[in-house]
Formats: C-alpha cells, sequence, structure tokens
C-alpha cells in the first residue's frame, strides 16, 4: 500500500503519466454499460505451428539454477520485428504471485499501486492547491494522515454510460429550504434539485437520483449525510454545483456517494464546499475553486483546481475506466534466475526453423464454447506429438516441444474479456504486441488472468494476440485456456520442416 507522508503535497508532488494498464473483472452494474459480445461460434479452432526439440538441447531437459518454479521478467515487453518474444536474462525467481483483488494471479509488471487518477487530458493546478492522497481507514482527511500525490493517467479510455432504468417520472422541481431536516427514503427523477439555507438532508437506505437539469447545493451547513447501511447515487445531466461551504457526504466514507455525469458539462465546486463520492465523469471535468475541497475517486475529462482548492484521493479505491478499484496485490521476488534458459541464441530457435535443431508441424487446438460464453481447451496430459517428429527419445511421451498460434478478437470497453491460462512449463501472451501474461520457467502447475480493461485498448478495435508454449520437463505437461474473447484465427506462416496435419 502507498507509504504516508507527514504533511499534504500541493502542486509541485502530483506528476502526470503516459496511459498504463486500467480496469479489472467486475464492474458496477447500475453505472456502466457492459458491451455486450457477440455470441460467437460453438467451436473456434485455431491452428498453431508445434516445434519438436531433442532432450540434448541445452534449454530443455533441465533444472534451472534457481529450482523449480515460476520465472518472470526474462523477455522483453514487446515482441520483435517479426511478432517473436526476445530474451533478455534480467529475470527472477517468483516467491508469493502477484494478484488482482480477486485473488488471480497477474503479471508481475502489471501490477498497479492503486494511486492513479485516469483522465482524458492533464489537470490544472493552480500553485496554492492540493493534490495529495489518504485512506479513509485512518478517519476523516487531516494534514498528518495525507500521502504524496497520485499520477493522473492521460489518454485514458472513458467509460461508456447507461441512464438508470426502473426510476418514477420526473417531478419539476424539489427544493429544500430553511432550518430543518427532510428524509430521503425513496429514489428521486426530478428536473431541479436545490438543497439550501442550512437544510441537511438525511439518505435512508441505497438511494438512487436522476437529475435532468440542476443539481444544486448551497448555503453555509447546508448538509447531505449518508450514514452507515445507506448510500446514494447521483446521476445527473446538466449542472452540478455546490457553493458557499455546502457539504456532501464525510470525507471519511467517500464509498457511499458515486455521482456518475451523463453529460458533458463541468462538476463544480466551490467557495468551500466539500464533496466526498467516487465520480465518474467521461466528458466532464471536475473543478473545484475557492477552497472547495473534493475527497474520493475520479474518473473523467480533467481535473481543475484554483485558489486553494484541494483534491484528495481516497487510495483504498482507486477506480479503473471502467468505475472498479485497483486493489492489486504485491508480490515479491525471490533468486535472479533465467528459468533454465540458457541464453538469447538458443531462445530464438523456439519459435522459428532452425535445421538440425528442431522439426516442426501444424497443431490446431479448438476453443469450445460452454453456456457462460466462454471458450476453453484443456488437457491434463497435454502431448500432442508423440511418436512424431523427433519420437519419444525412449520415454514416455514426446516431452521436449514448444507451440505457438496467433489470432485476433475485438475488443469490448468494459465488456469483461479476458484470457486465462494455466499449465506446467512456459506460456508468454502478448497482445497488440506487448506482453501481458508472463509464466515463463520450468512450472509445476502455474496460472495467470489478464483482464483486457487493464489494457489501454479501443472499443470496438480489432487486436491480435501471439500465445507462445514450452514443454521443457520430462514428466507432467498440462495446458488449459480459457478466454470469453471470440477468436478469429490468423493465417499461418512457417512449419515447413514436416508435413502438415
Amino acid at each position: 500500500m502507498f507509504r504516508k507522508a507527514t504533511s499534504p503535497h500541493a502542486l509541485r508532488g502530483f506528476r502526470t503519466i503516459a496511459p498504463t494498464a486500467v480496469c479489472t473483472q467486475l464492474l458496477m452494474q447500475t453505472i456502466l454499460a457492459t458491451a455486450v459480445m457477440a455470441q460467437g461460434p460453438a467451436t473456434i479452432r485455431v491452428p498453431g505451428i508445434v516445434r519438436d526439440f531433442q532432450a540434448a538441447h541445452p534449454d530443455f531437459n533441465v533444472v534451472p539454477a534457481a529450482g523449480y518454479g515460476h520465472y518472470a521478467a526474462n523477455l522483453a515487453l514487446t515482441l520483435d520485428a517479426s511478432y517473436r518474444p526476445q530474451f533478455t536474462g534480467a529475470g527472477f525467481l517468483v516467491g508469493p504471485e502477484w494478484k488482482d483483488k480477486y485473488g488471480n494471479n497477474i503479471a508481475p509488471h502489471l501490477y498497479q499501486p492503486g494511486v492513479v487518477v485516469p483522465v482524458l487530458s492533464s489537470p490544472s493546478v493552480d500553485k496554492n492547491s492540493i493534490v495529495d492522497t489518504y485512506d479513509p481507514a485512518d478517519g476523516a482527511y487531516n494534514v498528518a494522515t495525507a500521502g504524496a500525490a497520485p499520477g493522473f493517467e492521460s489518454g485514458s479510455p472513458m467509460p461508456l454510460l447507461l441512464q438508470p432504468a426502473g426510476l418514477p417520472p420526473p417531478v419539476n422541481e424539489v427544493r429544500l429550504s430553511n432550518k430543518g431536516m427532510t428524509m430521503l427514503s425513496a429514489d428521486l427523477h426530478c428536473n431541479r434539485f436545490i438543497v439550501e439555507t442550512t437544510h441537511q438532508v438525511i439518505i435512508d437506505g441505497n438511494r438512487t437520483m436522476l437529475v435532468e437539469e440542476l443539481f444544486n447545493l448551497r448555503d453555509i451547513s447546508t448538509v447531505v449525510q449518508v450514514p452507515a447501511g445507506s448510500s446514494l447515487t447521483i446521476y445527473f445531466k446538466k449542472t452540478f454545483r455546490m457553493e458557499d461551504q455546502a457539504v456532501l457526504n464525510s470525507s471519511d466514507h467517500p464509498e457511499r456517494v458515486r455521482i456518475v455525469n451523463l453529460g458533458t458539462e463541468e462538476l463544480r465546486l466551490e467557495d468551500q464546499a466539500r464533496l466526498s463520492a467516487h465520480v465518474i465523469s467521461p466528458s466532464g471535468t471536475l473543478a473545484a475553486i475557492n477552497g472547495a475541497q473534493f475527497f474520493g475517486t475520479f474518473v473523467g475529462e480533467s481535473v481543475y483546481l484554483e485558489n486553494s482548492a484541494g483534491f484528495h484521493l481516497d487510495e483504498s479505491w482507486t477506480l479503473t475506466t471502467c468505475g472498479d478499484s485497483i486493489e492489486d496485490e504485491n508480490g515479491i521476488p525471490s533468486a535472479a534466475g533465467t528459468g533454465g534458459i540458457t541464453s538469447a541464441a538458443t531462445f530464438d530457435q523456439w519459435y522459428t526453423d532452425v535445421l538440425g535443431i528442431n522439426l516442426s508441424q501444424v497443431q490446431s487446438i479448438s476453443l469450445v464454447r460452454d453456456g457462460a460464453g466462454v471458450y476453453s481447451f484443456s488437457d491434463a496430459d497435454f502431448f500432442p506429438i508423440d511418436d512424431r517428429l523427433y519420437g519419444n527419445e525412449g520415454m514416455t511421451h514426446n516431452y521436449f516441444f514448444t507451440l505457438t498460434f496467433s489470432a485476433s478478437f475485438t475488443y469490448s470497453t468494459c465488456g469483461k474479456q479476458y484470457f486465462r491460462f494455466a499449465g506446467s512449463d512456459d506460456a508468454w501472451l502478448y497482445i497488440n504486441g506487448r506482453l501481458v501474461i508472463d509464466l515463463g520457467g520450468v512450472v509445476p502447475g502455474e496460472d495467470q488472468v489478464i483482464e483486457l480493461d487493464r489494457l489501454d485498448l479501443v472499443d470496438g478495435e480489432v487486436y491480435t494476440m501471439h500465445f507462445f508454449f514450452a514443454q521443457r520437463n520430462p514428466n507432467q505437461s498440462s495446458f488449459d485456456i480459457r478466454t470469453n474473447a471470440v477468436l478469429m484465427p490468423q493465417t499461418l506462416v512457417g512449419a515447413g520442416s514436416a508435413s502438415f496435419d
């Protein structure tokens, strides 16, 4: 988790960073539009190329110097010009695995510490305003618990939003004025919602509000409270304004309020107003001026702070662009090691035809769709070339081979698409030329998952994945692929050293 500082950090403390992986598996279903994926065929036959090696090859039938296990970071993060992986040898044996918040193993280099703000464009912050982080578990925000500034991921893709269904017909205006208290115990749909002159609103239960034209809290001591056990989701289409020291929610519980901007206007806080919430605003800026303070998380167009305003990121609930929280668990590198790979020269032989070193042929796998739309191929005894090519070399199976295939798919933003591999020995997956599964080493049955929403992909675009597998030990060979992306196989190039099957 993020290490605390002892004082808040102003403009000089924050940084703007390039787009990185953002998004995981479960979405806030009441907020986001989940893209509907085509059902696809019942079976997808993906042709690949298998290459057979003899046991005498220096990279096969070996025990890595640091022992059996999962090795990471031995390959470059991008494919070379021929779409082949590149060995760097800068890797390590993995101790405890890196995981997402659901307990899925993830590639170590995709780990996110959870203190980033996805935006379309860089924030604008004057020198008197503050950008920092805090953890509500420590209580309400204060200078003693504030941490360093988050990063702003400029150019991040934005989520698709849907207007909530099932709300009552709109009323023209709800205006709550003068001293007093109102209990909001039902969902609300209105053109204008105005609370003013020290009135207090208490949210009772889990409430949803849709405001067509104006949401406005104003005047000193005007407060909207969200007690434990209750929550408030506000959808607005045009104007959202808090002013004159009005307060919506407390800074130690921003998770109780979600605000969704369905329009293009800014969400505006001014004159020491205080808002604590998770805000999703794909086409609108969060603007805080004249001492206004924001606590929580933000996914949206940008952030504008002026004249002693504050932006305080809830580091315990950083949102992806799909509205989900990033709560990755950090792993631990163990000993340095290459996972039994001798050199770049020997590794270059794994996925290309080399006379006298390997023999190759086409080897297809068939992915079968289940009732949930997940395609899978699973084989606990994956020995596809027994008694072929170099043969079994006096052993029970032909144990030493590699397999590679490529396929394309159409990305659906916030569609919960994923790719999972579990198996023995090495497996790497590249999407759009970028490494996203890193399971190197002679591995006794490890697995990894990549949620495609964590990548900087564009909705509706077609991307190519390249998969590389190696079986290098004379024992178990398991191979299990699962994905809900509808794959389109790519044309094969190579496999010229043996007849096609």
